[in-house]
C-alpha cells in the first residue's frame, strides 16, 4: 500500500511558544486516521501545518511524494466549527457546491454536473430536504453533516477534518462516521482531530498521538496502549476512566 502522507521534522510556533516539536511520520493511503493528544497537545496545529496554513519553523510534508502545491484539488479540508462565520448568508446547496470550484476551471461556475452531484452528497449526509435552507439555521449537527458533503462534492483523494464531532448528536456523528468508513473503503485517506478516547478503537486504522512532539504513529493496536498514552497525557489521563486500551 502506498503512502498517503510524509512529514518530516515539523515544528511550528505561535510567538515565543512552540507548539510542536520535529513530528516526523508516515502513514499509508486508504485508511482513517485519529489525530489525538490532550488539549492544547497541538492537534489542530499540526494539521494546519501539514496543509501549509500556518508558517512552519522546520518541515517538510509530501502528500503521495509530491508537495502540496501539486496535489491541492486532491486534498479537502475542514476547519474546526469555531472558525467559520455561520451568520454568512448562504443556502445549505451552495454551501456544498463550494467543494465542486477547485475542479472547474477559471471564471467557471458550477453547472448541472455540480448541482447534481451536490444533491447527491447532502443525500449521503441526511440532508437533501434542507438544501435551500440558510446554513445559519441550522444546529450543529446539521451543519458538520452539510461540511462532510461540501467535502464528499469536492471528490479529493485525502480528507482534514478538525473535531468534526464536537458538539453534534449522536445520530449526526453516526451518520458521518458511516461516511468517512466508506470513504476508507473506497481507497480514500481521512485524518481527523478527535479527543473522545472512548471512540478510537471503533473508528480508525491508525492514529497520531502527539504531546507537542509525536509520541507514536501507526496502528491502532500498537499506538493505543497504557503505557504509551500515559507517556503523552501524564495526569490527564485519569480523566478517561470508563474507556480501555491494551497494557
Amino acid at each position: 500500500m502506498h503512502k498517503s502522507l510524509d512529514v518530516e521534522n515539523l515544528s511550528a510556533s505561535y510567538g515565543e511558544t512552540q507548539v510542536l516539536e520535529n513530528i516526523s511520520f508516515s502513514m499509508k493511503a486508504g485508511r482513517l486516521v485519529g489525530i489525538i493528544g490532550p488539549n492544547g497537545s497541538g492537534k489542530s496545529t499540526l494539521l494546519k501545518g501539514i496543509l501549509g496554513l500556518i508558517p512552519l519553523d522546520t518541515g517538510e510534508v509530501k502528500f503521495c511524494h509530491e508537495p502540496l502545491s501539486k496535489v491541492r484539488k486532491r486534498v479537502a479540508y475542514k476547519p474546526q466549527s469555531s472558525e467559520i462565520d455561520w451568520d454568512f448568508p448562504i443556502t445549505v446547496i451552495d454551501t456544498v457546491l463550494l467543494g465542486t470550484y477547485p475542479k472547474l476551471g477559471l471564471f467557471k461556475r458550477p453547472g448541472k454536473r455540480e448541482r447534481d452531484l451536490a444533491m447527491k452528497c447532502l443525500g449521503k449526509v441526511g440532508m437533501a430536504d434542507f438544501a435551500q435552507r440558510q446554513i445559519s439555521e441550522m444546529s450543529g449537527g446539521q451543519r458538520q453533516r452539510v461540511f462532510l458533503a461540501r467535502a464528499l462534492a469536492q471528490e479529493a483523494e485525502c480528507f482534514f477534518l478538525d473535531e468534526p464531532f464536537v458538539g453534534i448528536d449522536a445520530s449526526s456523528e453516526e451518520i458521518i462516521i458511516n461516511n468517512l468508513k466508506e470513504l476508507r473503503d473506497l481507497g480514500k485517506t481521512i485524518y481527523l482531530v478527535h479527543h473522545d478516547l472512548t471512540k478510537v478503537t471503533s473508528y480508525f486504522d491508525d492514529i497520531i498521538l502527539i504531546n507537542k512532539k509525536l509520541y507514536g504513529a501507526g496502528p491502532v493496536e500498537d499506538i493505543f496502549k497504557k503505557e504509551i498514552m500515559e507517556e503523552a497525557f501524564g495526569s490527564s489521563l485519569s480523566v478517561f476512566y470508563n474507556w480501555e486500551v491494551k497494557s
